[in-house]
């Protein structure tokens, strides 16, 4: 902490010395502070805001205003333009289905005159939803961009891709590839993993285990691991152990979870 202590202030060196506090909100709001108002990063700061957990936003929200004397909101649209400072926008406001809505906008829009469409960003979303979300989405979607979601992003992309992005829109997705999809993108989905994680079965459990595996080479513990952290990869990997069998192995998990 000294060593970087005598270092020319910059938001890479308060970040570090947060982190070395564990204060993460201020760790996050120097990193935002860099990325939006000296390198313009937009990528990184946008990766730092879908980090950050609807509830602990307000926190980062007060780091970066006692860290800059500015509002992030502003500073984040101000920096981003068009669907990237809508997504960044709902981030900070804690709205999931906003953030949704804007993600999705994103990955149909394209550039260069609709190229590039994005369509594993566009699938890795709808599979982030429950049947009640995906309703509330389709209409927030079409009052947002006024369009109908499922004439934007599912028509948009024809054939065999729109066809797996109206099955995701139905909710009849295979579970090993929402899984794929939830890690990919900008830092893992954490919503879209508990989609698919909680309360499975042992038998369940073993059967998505197995199947990732088969499918993809890797281990879904490590992988899991690897991909997420804190509260998230705890709860995960709890996941993967089934729902209790037993009152002893539900009174294991319950002290566990309360001792994390």
């Amino acid at each position: 902490e000294q060593a970087l202590a005598n270092v020319v202030p910059t938001a890479a060196r308060d970040e570090a010395l947060a982190l070395l506090k564990n204060d993460r909100p201020a760790a996050y709001a120097a990193r935002l502070d860099g990325a939006l108002n000296v390198s313009r990063q937009t990528e990184v700061a946008l990766d730092v805001l879908g980090r950050t957990a609807p509830d602990s936003m307000p926190a980062l929200v007060r780091a970066y205003q006692a860290r800059t004397g500015r509002n992030l909101a502003d500073d984040a649209t101000a920096c981003l333009q068009g669907t990237r400072g809508d997504l960044a926008l709902a981030l900070v406001n804690g709205d999931q289905t906003g953030a949704a809505v804007a993600r999705l906008r994103h990955a149909v829009e394209g550039r260069f005159f609709g190229l590039h469409k994005d369509a594993t960003a566009a699938l890795a979303v709808l599979e982030g939803q429950g049947p009640e979300a995906r309703s509330g989405l389709a209409a927030a979607y079409e009052k947002k961009y006024g369009v109908a979601l499922r004439e934007d992003v599912v028509a948009r992309f024809g054939g065999r891709e729109g066809q797996r992005r109206a099955q995701a829109l139905d909710g009849t997705r295979d579970p090993v590839e929402r899984l794929q999809l939830a890690i990919s993108g900008w830092g893992a989905d954490e919503r879209a993993l508990a989609q698919v994680l909680q309360g499975m079965s042992k038998a369940v459990a073993a059967k998505l285990q197995a199947d990732f595996k088969a499918r993809t080479g890797n281990d879904l513990q490590p992988t899991l691991g690897a991909e997420l952290s804190g509260r998230a990869r705890f709860d995960a990997l709890l996941a993967l152990e089934g729902t209790p069998a037993t009152p002893e192995e539900a009174v294991d998990q319950a002290r566990r979870r309360r001792d994390f």
